[in-house]
């Protein structure tokens, strides 16, 4: 299958109660819940998780050919959630052009120990032509 197809279809489907092809957006931040207090749709809270951005999700995994894929609301949700899963010896490889908030949040602490990198220059993508390598970098 082409990119585009995939990128067009991936994560959707027809929208069960309208029979739409696109799918509608969800504005609503809770959702409903069931006699017993659980969520029967798995949507408890729009920022937690809701329709859209799990289509999006499932979308961003098949173009890269991974099995899930997280969308965050920032930078700052990204560094946190990548921070709070290491564990001190731990290094994290970074461009010279970090996100500001990575370079401010003080990384030389005893869990992570920042490591600026010319990503530029190939040693990452080792094997690729020069082409190749700009499409990755």
């Amino acid at each position: 299958m082409r990119i585009e197809t995939l990128a067009v279809h991936a994560g959707r489907s027809i929208d069960r109660s309208s029979g739409a092809v696109t799918p509608p957006i969800h504005l609503s931040t809770t959702f409903e819940r069931a006699e017993d207090g659980n969520y029967p749709l798995g949507f408890s809270y729009s920022r937690e998780d809701n329709p859209n951005r799990r289509m999006l999700e499932q979308c961003l995994a098949a173009l890269e050919g991974g099995k899930e894929a997280v969308v965050l609301s920032s930078g700052l949700a990204v560094l946190t959630g990548v921070l709070q899963g290491l564990e001190p010896g731990d290094h994290i490889l970074a461009p010279g052009d970090v996100y500001y908030g990575l370079s401010a949040a003080g990384l030389g602490g005893d869990a992570v120990e920042p490591a600026a990198q010319d990503f530029g220059s190939g040693r990452y993508c080792r094997g690729c032509t020069e082409g190749e390598r700009d499409q990755h970098l």
